[in-house]
């Protein structure tokens, strides 16, 4: 739990093995991301503030002239202004209402003219962040002989860049999904009745034992999926009400309850959805039904795999977490969660920003004739459990 008490962590590693499970070249294992995600605890740190710089260069910004990688899970990255540094969030705890006192009946009570009550709130905070680089070299000689003329070394550094632009476009792909899984990971250890078992209330509901076998019968799919989608739109209903249901509340942090109030409106949720189960949704039931327009003022987007596309509705994550004391905690164990179909949550529940970006080069070494192009970035990953979100499993 290093970010969480304000240590900086290298994330290259990790971001290999995400990166490695996301493309398929090594299949769906354990990751663990106790040390890197920052979670909303109420646990008071200090520390110094680093020295930030950003620079821009002319060839950072060829990057971008080029044809990009626009990789999904765009959304989830916020303004790293807001989230840069230490971040600590004020939540307001709602006080019990007492008796009216203007009809009380009472002939020999003492009057006072004022009372005294003490608001209450509870007091949230977001540490640290995780750094990478990528670099590129290039041999003086080389350049001088491979090309023509301008034109061409144009062309080459044109294409070189659009490559490495790719690779970041598709490493922020995998923050966001690291965010995601750590956040579905994490509900289902610390707030497991915000999980919802799709298959099981469709049974209860109806009184069937289908399996996720049976239920892709077609006699049983169609009527199944229709269910769902009524079941996602109540839960879009009730994540608008004002509550404590979907959402972690240290309730032993406060003096009075801990119980955190929250709502959230449709244009402040967010709705991830594995895209394997739309498509199945679209061939087989009916036309239009799921599309982003029926989750009107939501931002939803279609998942093709949350961890590895072998196993594109599992997740296997080792999370961190709060607990009823509003700490970082982390379980024993990986958790693994089979059949995860989606998952809706507040826009401040889950996110990443960078911190810092900058770019810078080298002179020409004298003696070998190379020369180096390194970018630099810092990022936070953070998940915010007290507030709302819901996760939804096909089982």
């Amino acid at each position: 739990m290093s970010v969480n008490n304000m240590d900086f962590e290298q994330s290259a590693a990790l971001l290999a093995a995400v990166a490695s499970q996301a493309t398929g070249q090594t299949v769906a294992a354990a990751v663990d991301t106790t040390d890197f995600v920052s979670q909303a605890n109420t646990v008071q740190r200090t520390g110094y503030d680093r020295m930030t710089t950003a620079i821009s260069q002319v060839l950072s910004y060829t990057i971008y002239s080029a044809r990009e990688y626009l990789g999904s899970l765009r959304g989830m990255r916020v303004d790293g202004r807001k989230w840069g540094g230490i971040v600590r969030k004020i939540n307001y705890i709602d006080m019990p209402l007492v008796d009216d006192e203007v009809y009380s009946t009472s002939t020999d009570a003492t009057l006072a003219n004022y009372r005294f009550r003490k608001e209450n709130a509870i007091q949230t905070n977001f540490y640290g962040d995780t750094g990478f680089e990528q670099y590129t070299m290039f041999y003086k000689n080389q350049l001088d002989q491979a090309f023509t003329g301008p034109d061409e070394f144009g062309t080459y550094m044109s294409g070189l860049l659009t490559k490495i632009n790719s690779q970041l476009e598709q490493t922020f792909e995998n923050t966001g999904r690291l965010v995601l899984c750590n956040l579905a990971a994490a509900k289902s250890v610390a707030d497991p009745n915000s999980v919802i078992h799709l298959l099981t209330e469709y049974n209860t509901e109806t009184g069937q034992t289908l399996t996720a076998t049976t239920v892709m019968q077609p006699a049983n799919y169609e009527p199944f999926m229709k269910w769902v989608a009524a079941r996602i739109e109540t839960i879009k209903d009730l994540l608008k009400v004002r509550g404590t249901r979907w959402h972690v509340n240290p309730t032993t942090a406060t003096p009075v309850g801990g119980y955190i109030q929250r709502h959230t409106p449709s244009d402040r949720l967010k709705i991830y959805l594995n895209s394997g189960v739309l498509n199945n949704i679209q061939a087989r039931v009916l036309t239009g039904l799921y599309n982003k327009e029926d989750f009107k003022m939501a931002d939803t987007e279609a998942v093709p795999f949350w961890q590895s596309p072998d196993a594109p509705a599992q997740i296997i994550y080792k999370p961190n977490y709060i607990n009823s004391a509003g700490e970082v905690a982390e379980p024993e164990n990986a958790v693994t969660m089979n059949g995860v179909f989606g998952i809706m949550f507040d826009e401040e529940a889950a996110g990443w920003a960078v911190t810092d970006e900058w770019m810078g080069s080298n002179p020409w070494h004298a003696f070998r004739g190379i020369s180096n192009l390194v970018w630099h970035y810092h990022c936070r990953w953070w998940n915010d459990l007290t507030e709302n979100a819901v996760v939804l499993m096909m089982d």
